[in-house]
């Protein structure tokens, strides 16, 4: 539910929202109750200077939502989050050419793991204290425009075992950034960018260079050829938001990876506009990972590969109609994990080939329908663990019908996932991002969701 207001001539705008999210999930301790309160303010002082003021504030509520291809879950752990953000925000354009922006982050954030080893509860109260400060000079010529900025992050966690402190690290985190994208010859955009990491964290400190090159070709109106090659080093982003230029070329720079993780990168597209009505396109890219490994201790280097293969054509054969049809590839290897492999993947290749039909109503109604066949395979390493791999495939049938409130006052909608209730077999990636937590894309039981957003 959302809340809008302006006043005068543009000058003075405001937000009020709530987000809230609540499931019981498929199989037991698999709940999660998500809210998330924000307050925005945005003002116009001059027409050169625009300041922002924002404030969030996040409660969640969850059991395992892990998805396993063996099924094992925890049936008692549970996670939650209490964090409270502030933000500040300023762009002030003193001519057409010159733009400069800055924010300021702070944020707290308290999240309670309650977990069971062996039978044993254990309870890990985590407190972080963060500022983010970025500053950003935008300047636009006639062939080139050039992006130059900086970033301080600092952090400080403090761990609580059963109440009693025995853990407590800074981070320490400095990024200098600057990209150019110039045109030359006219088709063609060339985009030049180097940033500069200082990265601290106990016993793990690295300061390194990261190159970074993107082309964007027009080859024809209707044909574009995008390629890149960068590095990057996922920084403890304290709400996981910057103001840095988080795509080059149409690739994108950063991912939920752990922490420290210095990836390389190396992508190439094509975009294809076959006619009015439809576009085409396929796009291959390649991550070399390298993943710091250790808290409290000396850290190990044990390095990942990542591979994306994505194809596809959207087609509107009206007004009120689109088809949409994809091919998605992902590949995992996990070339170096000696602690790792113990409990996750050495290996996973995921086929998702989704196919949806969807009607647009002009009087406010729309519904749709998708098929979505996914092959999956999972190797373990059978010298490290006794989980066994293994291979599986299935279709999966949604829909969804819903209401667009006249005056864009909403959206009124109910899905339904895996209609048929098909059982399956599925290893999502939860294990690759920093926090060992996210949303599975698939579920192996038929599920309803009611979704309303309503705007005043």
């Amino acid at each position: 539910m959302g809340l809008n207001k302006e006043s005068g001539n543009c000058c003075f705008s405001y937000s009020l929202g709530q987000f809230h999210y609540q499931s019981d999930g498929f199989r037991p301790n698999n709940d999660v109750q998500h809210d998330l309160y924000d307050l925005f303010v945005q003002a116009a002082v001059t027409p050169e200077l625009n300041l922002q003021a924002e404030y969030r504030h996040r409660e969640t509520d969850q059991g395992d939502l892990s998805l396993n291809f063996d099924g094992r879950f925890a049936p008692q752990d549970r996670n939650g989050v209490d964090q409270k953000t502030a933000r500040i925000g300023a762009r002030y354009s003193p001519s057409p050419q010159n733009s400069i922006i800055a924010s300021f982050i702070d944020a707290e954030r308290d999240q309670l793991l309650d977990f069971f080893n062996n039978g044993n509860e254990a309870q890990i109260l985590s407190k972080a204290q963060s500022h983010q400060i970025e500053a950003q000079w935008l300047y636009k010529g006639n062939r080139f425009n050039t992006i130059t900025g900086l970033s301080i992050y600092r952090t400080q966690t403090d761990d609580y075992y059963f109440g009693n402190l025995f853990l407590d690290f800074p981070t320490k985190q400095d990024n200098y950034y600057g990209y150019t994208n110039i045109n030359f010859p006219e088709n063609i955009t060339w985009t030049l960018g180097l940033s500069a990491e200082s990265y601290d964290l106990q016993n793990f400190s690295l300061n390194q260079l990261n190159p970074k090159l993107g082309l964007r070709w027009s080859i024809t109106d209707q044909l574009v050829l995008r390629a890149a090659a960068f590095e990057v080093i996922k920084r403890d982003l304290v709400v996981n938001q910057t103001i840095e230029p988080t795509q080059l070329a149409g690739f994108n720079q950063f991912f939920d990876d752990a922490n420290g993780t210095d990836s390389k990168n190396y992508g190439i597209g094509l975009d294809a506009h076959l006619s009015q009505k439809v576009w085409g396109g396929i796009e291959l890219s390649r991550r070399d990972l390298e993943i710091p490994i250790g808290i409290g201790g000396p850290f190990e280097i044990e390095e990942d590969q990542e591979d994306l293969y994505r194809a596809y054509l959207y087609w509107l054969p009206s007004r009120n109609w689109s088809v949409t049809v994809e091919y998605l590839y992902e590949g995992f290897k996990m070339l170096d994990g000696q602690y790792r492999r113990t409990s996750f993947p050495t290996q996973l290749e995921t086929t998702t080939v989704p196919l949806n039909v969807r009607y647009f109503s002009p009087l406010g109604f729309f519904a749709g329908a998708g098929v979505t066949y996914v092959d999956q395979r999972v190797n373990y390493d059978p010298e490290a663990t006794a989980t066994a791999s293994g291979s599986d495939d299935f279709f999966l049938f949604d829909a969804t019908v819903g209401y667009r409130l006249p005056k864009r006052y909403g959206i009124i909608a109910l899905e339904a996932r895996n209609l048929l209730d098909q059982q399956f077999q599925f290893q999502d990636y939860s294990f690759q991002t920093a926090n060992n937590s996210t949303d599975p894309r698939f579920l192996p039981e038929r599920t309803f969701l009611a979704r309303i957003i309503l705007n005043f």
